[in-house]
C-alpha cells in the first residue's frame, strides 16, 4: 500500500513545508500521505470538469470514472475542499473553472 496514515495535525505540517501536495484528510480526524511510498494518487489532477470522483473509506482512496476515459487521457479529479482556501489559481482551463482551488 502507498502512502502513510497519520493525523490532520501532522498533515497540515507537512503540507505547509511542501509545493507537490498528495494529502488525502479523512473524516476520523486522520490523513493520508501519498508521497510516501509514491502511488498512483499522484498521478490524478485536478479539474472543474473531472472524468473521475474520489471515494475516501477505510483510510483508503479509490477513484472510479465519470465517464468513458480515452486511451492516453489525464485521470482528473475535483478535489473539493483543499488547504488552499480559495487561493490558489485553478489552470484546468474547463468551461467551468472555478477560477481558484
Amino acid at each position: 500500500m502507498g502512502g502513510e496514515i497519520i493525523t490532520k495535525k501532522e498533515a497540515r505540517k507537512r503540507v505547509a513545508k511542501t509545493k507537490r501536495i498528495t494529502m488525502v484528510e479523512f473524516d476520523d480526524g486522520t490523513a493520508l500521505d501519498g508521497s510516501i511510498n509514491p502511488n498512483d494518487l499522484r498521478y490524478i489532477n485536478h479539474s472543474c470538469s473531472p472524468n473521475t470522483y474520489m471515494r475516501r473509506c477505510y483510510h483508503k482512496v479509490e477513484f472510479y470514472s465519470l465517464r468513458t476515459i480515452k486511451q492516453s487521457e489525464e485521470l482528473t479529479c475535483d478535489y473539493g475542499e483543499t488547504h488552499h482556501d480559495g487561493k490558489l489559481k485553478c489552470r484546468c482551463g474547463a468551461q467551468n473553472c472555478k477560477s481558484f482551488l
